[in-house]
């Protein structure tokens, strides 16, 4: 559920991990799915888990899933309102089916699997660099909400390069896979957005949205409550 009163949760979605406390898997889920399937190759047989990691990280499906993987509040891209927005889509449900692995956690008179040759398959990996970050402002407050403290890397790491303002060397934002250089700020981000909420209706907001590579550029919209 999203308790906040007016900021959704919004791309890339929610995510949500525990850790087994056993070797329990994930038989089969309606309604989410795993990231990783994880090392499955203690069980024998066509049908394997859907996902045997230790700490399983889940997201929710896509709108166009298959009407059978469907579950009541799912399948909206792990994108949620806010609680005071509408009152069914702050919430989200998926419903899985737990199993045990190791024949000492299993009950009484269940068989245990039998090994296999060790085989990890991966289902889906978000991004593990976050290229950007979001500030956001309205106009029933003076305050602005800036870009959390090291939201894509933070200065004092090892692999962090930045350059400051002023000194010599790259001062616009340079990408690359391995080291990135941006311009030294608290958040570390190569792009930045800003979200600024004009008017609030009963149906819409009336949104001016900014984003800065090289220069601020700002476009004006509604978006649906």
């Amino acid at each position: 559920m999203n308790y906040q009163l007016f900021r959704q949760i919004e791309e890339p979605g929610w995510k949500l991990s525990w850790r087994w406390g056993g070797s329990e898997v994930i038989w089969n889920m309606f309604g989410a799915e795993a990231t990783e399937q994880g090392n499955c190759s203690f069980f024998r047989g066509k049908v394997a888990p859907h996902c045997c990691e230790k700490e399983p990280v889940i997201i929710d499906l896509l709108p166009a899933a298959p009407y059978s993987m469907q579950v009541a509040n799912c399948c909206r891209a792990g994108i949620l309102t806010s609680i005071t927005q509408h009152p069914n889509k702050y919430v989200f449900a998926f419903l899985m089916h737990v199993g045990i692995a190791d024949p000492s956690d299993a009950p009484p008179g269940c068989q245990p699997p039998s090994p296999l040759a060790s085989r990890d398959t991966p289902v889906f990996r978000a991004s593990l660099a976050p290229r950007c970050c979001v500030s956001l402002s309205a106009f029933y407050n003076e305050t602005i909400v800036k870009c959390p403290m090291c939201s894509c890397a933070c200065q004092d790491e090892a692999k962090s390069q930045c350059v400051t303002a002023g000194v010599s060397g790259p001062t616009m934002l340079q990408l690359s896979r391995n080291e990135p250089v941006v311009q030294c700020t608290s958040h570390m981000c190569p792009i930045m957005v800003h979200w600024h909420i004009k008017q609030s209706y009963t149906h819409y907001w009336r949104v001016k949205a900014c984003a800065v590579r090289e220069e601020w550029e700002c476009t004006n919209g509604n978006i649906d409550a």
